[in-house]
């Protein structure tokens, strides 16, 4: 039955009335200083688990058959890349560049709210340029068009039709959103001016030795932002557009780049990926964030759990686990740092050399260990450590008792 529904819908092009029934709920997006203003929410949409099931299997014959090889410059979404194969490729350009006594001017664009204003001619027409088959187009085309979308917040509920965009959780939104980044990725597969995309974060950046060359030659690509950007119903905000200049040289005339009429800032770091990248590639104040939001989160715990007592081993080493050690390591793969044989002094120093290095306690300690006083994150680090290290030979996790009891704890 399931197949029978599936293939007329897809033939007909036409959606049956509760699949265009949707519901969207507002999650709160982390930092922002006023939630009284509608940007400081992401809308997510719910929609029925049938039709997610159909999206699924277009999701994989469109990857199967008509985009088989991953698309240009872009790592988001993608088999076998992730927001690290982006900064690798990133510190990597940059390493080499400075390596040769060159220049390298990065630019950073914030695209304001991207999956909420995709136009659908632009959808339809990016998949078109991808040749996918046409009755797939005009189905996905017929979902964004008569969808209705439902939202109830405190009491007070309402039903629109979109206009534009694409639903966020949707199966097929992320797959959509990398064939439209495509047609502006694509432009820069040759020439001087290199594009790198994560979604919707777009790096642009160029290489040399003559700083009036590459300020046209980003110029020219920033004017050509601004065109994609129109032609597709999107924007870019010039304020959160961020220009950083990696050079070993000190004198050097400041760069001249504008987005519009807005002339960009240049600074000395910008932050990429949840990386904050320095233009000396020193990673001294990531680090410290990193260890001042352990910090916190640590005393939060300790405020939290067992206040009359305070914390045993179990939990601790839960806490390490579950809460301190993911912002310090927050991937899977080496931190970039740690390719470059940089050393953090102080107390628990830490040559971080590969990604067991970092992951472990010893880790955390090096962090830790940048701050004088912060015993109790230093504690935590080895706490953390033993238990992962003190293993029994059959593999399995050691026992862990209560203080007080007879056998001994860590």
């Amino acid at each position: 039955m399931m197949v029978t529904l599936y293939r007329l819908t897809i033939a007909s092009g036409k959606l049956p009335s509760w699949w265009k029934k949707m519901r969207v709920v507002f999650l709160p997006k982390a930092g922002k200083e006023d939630y009284a203003v509608a940007k400081s929410y992401r809308p997510i949409t719910l929609s029925n688990f049938v039709l997610k099931g159909l999206e699924r299997i277009i999701q994989w014959f469109i990857l199967e058959y008509t985009i088989t090889k991953p698309l240009t410059n872009q790592h988001a979404y993608t088999k076998g890349r992730s927001c690290d194969s982006a900064l690798s490729c990133f510190v990597n350009d940059v390493e080499k560049t400075i390596y040769n006594g060159q220049h390298l001017l990065a630019v950073s664009l914030d695209c304001s709210g991207a999956f909420d204003n995709i136009r659908f001619e632009a959808a339809r027409r990016c998949m078109e340029t991808q040749k996918i088959p046409y009755n797939i187009i005009r189905w996905y085309g017929n979902l964004l068009k008569s969808r209705s979308v439902q939202a109830q917040v405190q009491g007070l509920e309402k039903t629109i039709k979109p206009s534009r965009g694409s639903p966020q959780g949707g199966v097929l939104s992320p797959l959509v959103w990398n064939i439209i980044m495509d047609s502006f990725l694509s432009q820069y597969k040759k020439g001087p001016v290199k594009a790198l995309g994560y979604a919707d974060d777009i790096l642009l950046y160029v290489t040399g030795t003559d700083m009036n060359v590459m300020e046209e030659f980003l110029q020219e690509s920033m004017d050509k932002v601004l065109e994609w950007g129109n032609s597709n119903g999107l924007s870019f905000n010039p304020k959160k557009t961020q220009m950083v200049l990696f050079t070993n040289k000190r004198k050097l005339q400041s760069p001249k780049v504008k987005m519009g009429d807005m002339a960009l800032e240049l600074r000395d770091s910008f932050k990429c990926l949840g990386v904050e990248i320095h233009k000396r590639l020193s990673w001294n104040k990531h680090v410290t964030d990193r260890v001042n939001k352990c910090r916190g989160l640590l005393f939060k715990c300790k405020g939290n759990i067992n206040r009359r007592w305070g914390l045993n081993p179990t939990k601790v080493d839960w806490i390490y686990k579950a809460i301190i050690r993911p912002k310090v390591t927050p991937t899977k793969t080496p931190p970039i740092w740690a390719a470059r044989k940089w050393r953090i002094t102080g107390a628990g120093t830490q040559n971080l050399r590969h990604r067991d290095t970092f992951c472990s306690a010893g880790g955390a300690q090096a962090c830790a260990g940048q701050r004088k006083g912060c015993a109790s994150l230093r504690r935590l680090a080895r706490a953390g450590g033993n238990s992962e290290k003190r293993k029994s030979r059959d593999g399995n996790e050691p026992e862990i008792r209560e203080p007080g009891s007879q056998k001994r704890v860590f």
